[in-house]
């Protein structure tokens, strides 16, 4: 039903909690906020319980671009998660699993110090902890179950399918290579965006423009006409290839091919032009 960008981290605490509260309605019932902010809250912002009856905490941590961008940052955060497992263990007896919910990016130092904290403290304190970076967030809000919550954060990332029924593209065959030798085969989506004016927001920064999508490299970005090599970088990651299928791009009248039947596509680069893209690319 819907197609996704990147989905931006949410920044303010107060509806970080919410989106958590949210999402974890899902999973746990009799689930509430604790307290009101700036009240003591033993580490847990949320409770709720799970299936079992087992009581279930979270925490939420909303990590700006800049404290994320410290090189002290696993460290100070790594600081932050123990302090706040030691105030969960006041909050209950009952508690059987502690959860941190992060903006901050999946990081493996982290996870795996968590994991260490997680075997010592069950042992020591009687309840687990789990991590979930903006990532598995990002996850998360992509599943179908979710998809309300979705709307109700992100409606602004929605592309509607009137959007895409406005877009017109092909998915071809491309083979690049140097006089004749098939070298490289890739398959395409090339592909226009026209002006609209109801595009959602931020979106339409996109309109009236050129895209090409790699499903091999899982690709995808757009260009304008005159196409660059460092337009498609997203999309190609051989460097040779990438000047080739540029200097296809601007061969071709994009348009009429978008509207053509063909599907297979052929471009061969003569000895000269390669060398002298050797040459262009060595002075790089």
């Amino acid at each position: 039903m819907y197609d996704y960008i990147k989905i931006p981290e949410i920044t303010d605490s107060f509806k970080f909690e919410n989106l958590a509260l949210d999402l974890y309605k899902r999973y746990l019932k009799r689930i509430q906020k604790v307290g009101r902010p700036g009240l003591f809250q033993d580490g847990v912002d949320i409770y709720g319980y799970d299936e079992n009856n087992h009581l279930i905490g979270i925490q939420c941590k909303v990590k700006s671009k800049a404290e994320i961008g410290d090189k002290k940052f696993r460290t100070s955060f790594l600081k932050e998660i123990k302090e706040e497992v030691n105030k969960a263990k006041n909050f209950s007896q009952e508690l059987k699993e502690y959860i941190i919910m992060t903006t901050a990016p999946r990081d493996t130092f982290i996870q795996k110090e968590v994991i260490a904290l997680d075997c010592e403290n069950f042992h020591k304190s009687g309840f687990h902890i789990e991590i979930k970076f903006w990532d598995d967030i990002s996850d998360m809000l992509t599943e179908e179950m979710h998809k309300n919550t979705f709307i109700k954060y992100y409606n602004n990332l929605i592309i509607r399918e009137e959007t895409i029924d406005s877009i017109n593209f092909k998915i071809l065959s491309l083979v690049v290579g140097v006089e004749s030798r098939d070298d490289s085969l890739y398959q395409l989506i090339l592909g226009y965006i026209p002006k609209l004016i109801h595009y959602p927001n931020g979106i339409e920064y996109y309109s009236n423009s050129y895209f090409l999508g790699c499903f091999q490299t899982r690709g995808m970005d757009t260009f304008p006409i005159r196409c660059f090599p460092s337009d498609i970088e997203a999309v190609i990651d051989c460097i040779r290839d990438r000047y080739t299928i540029t200097d296809w791009l601007n061969s071709i009248d994009i348009d009429k091919e978008i509207q053509n039947d063909k599907r297979e596509y052929h471009f061969y680069w003569t000895r000269d032009q390669y060398e002298e893209y050797l040459e262009r690319f060595c002075d790089n």
